[in-house]
């Protein structure tokens, strides 16, 4: 192959990861429990640190704290299956950083479920 033909075939070349990262060829990632309720969790955390937060009465706010304390205790109770999931904990349970996470006292399986996540 001369160097006008490689070149003639370099716009081919660069599809290839674009198709490949592109989730048709590459096969989808499976969502585990710990995400699926980390994924509601993020979408009212969002819904209330953004622009339509700031439209949210009182009470609006008071039940999206509700159902968002509930997602971040169902998140903590849930087994992680990844190292993904035991930072999907730490995110919703600190609420992105805003708050300290248990003790080793108060959440010794969190903090194993952490160790597990760095040896693996």
């Amino acid at each position: 192959m001369n160097r006008r033909e490689m070149m003639a075939a370099l716009p081919a070349a660069a599809l290839v990861p674009a198709a490949a990262l592109s989730g048709e060829i590459l096969p989808p990632i499976t969502e585990t429990p710990v995400m699926a309720l980390y994924r509601k969790w993020e979408s009212i955390f969002a819904v209330q640190n953004g622009a339509e937060g700031e439209r949210l009465t009182e009470a609006e706010h008071g039940r999206l704290d509700r159902q968002r304390w509930a997602l971040e205790d169902a998140i903590f109770e849930t087994p992680p299956q990844n190292a993904a999931d035991v930072l999907a904990k730490v995110a919703a349970r600190s609420n992105l950083g805003d708050h300290p996470l248990p003790d080793m006292k108060e959440s010794p399986a969190f903090w194993q479920d952490l160790r597990d996540a760095i040896l693996t």
